[in-house]
């Protein structure tokens, strides 16, 4: 077991007033030649570190520019680039610092090999409204094809808000509905979804250009979750099932926890990250696969990574 390095977020200013990460990290990710990129909670700044755990380089930061970085909600790895998404942009960073930016269409978006999937949000559709999955080809929207299509059940509300005036009145609103579930796994190479009201899982590979449909048996799946493993962890209301890259039922090496704080496994080495939201501390260590379990309930915090 080796401690890769241990980040203290108050200690990095980029004057003596202004702490660019104050609250601590909110997403870690990892790209194939190991350098570690983090997103703060403000989703402002990104902090590169090399592989020994040196920081090399702050990116981003505030600002409508195209390397700049508004409110990001979503930090992906894919080779060795990082993805970072907020409502509107993609921008693509390495570690050298910025590579590109473009305008993204729909709400949820995410890389994966050849290119990105895309989707609307179920808030913005009506009951009985189709809504689509698509593949936009190198990253190209105007080149998007549809790879999926689902209809919003008839309970379904979607989200409005009531024009008073020039105002926007946001105490007259329907409740806010469930929507689908969304997950890629660690390689980018399959998209896994459960459309909105629907108990099963498709698997799409996109290398292949392959569907696969898990039969959850009635149950709907409130949250996707694929571990460094690329195992699946479907969470239901009766508990949580897994299932190997195929879709058939499997029990993943990782507990629960490990699944949610394993951010990459290299050959027989895995990377540890142990922060939690809000914390001014994060402790990332690599791990031999077979002590990860007792490492990480000897390190008990709550992970949603």
């Amino acid at each position: 077991m080796m401690l890769l390095f241990l980040l203290t977020f108050t200690d990095w200013k980029i004057t003596d007033t202004d702490i660019f990460m104050p609250l601590g990290p909110l997403q870690v990710a990892v790209t194939d030649d190991n350098h570690f990129f983090l997103l703060d909670i403000q989703g402002k700044y990104i902090q590169l570190f090399g592989r020994d755990g040196n920081h090399i380089d702050t990116l981003g930061g505030p600002g409508n520019g195209p390397d700049q970085i508004q409110s990001a909600i979503i930090l992906y790895a894919h080779g060795n680039l990082v993805y970072v998404m907020d409502a509107f942009y993609v921008r693509v960073f390495d570690k050298t610092g910025f590579v590109r930016s473009f305008r993204k269409k729909g709400l949820i978006a995410a890389p994966v090999t050849g290119g990105l999937v895309w989707y609307d949000s179920d808030r913005w559709k009506n009951p009985g409204e189709t809504n689509r999955m698509f593949f936009a080809e190198d990253h190209d929207f105007d080149r998007s094809r549809s790879i999926f299509e689902w209809t919003l059940p008839l309970g379904h509300q979607r989200k409005t808000l009531i024009k008073k005036g020039r105002k926007l009145d946001k105490t007259e609103t329907a409740p806010p509905p469930a929507t689908s579930a969304f997950a890629v796994s660690m390689d980018r190479n399959r998209v896994y979804f459960r459309p909105l009201g629907q108990s099963i899982v498709n698997i799409f590979n996109m290398g292949e250009n392959t569907q696969r449909t898990i039969d959850l048996t009635g149950e709907s799946a409130s949250r996707l979750q694929v571990d460094a493993l690329d195992y699946l962890w479907v969470y239901t209301k009766n508990g949580i099932k897994t299932f190997d890259s195929e879709g058939k039922p499997a029990k993943s090496p990782f507990s629960r926890e490990a699944a949610g704080s394993v951010v990459k496994v290299d050959g027989d080495w895995a990377y540890v990250s142990l922060f939690d939201v809000g914390v001014e501390e994060a402790e990332i260590a690599r791990i031999h696969l077979k002590d990860v379990a007792a490492f990480v309930a000897a390190h008990p915090i709550s992970t949603n990574m």
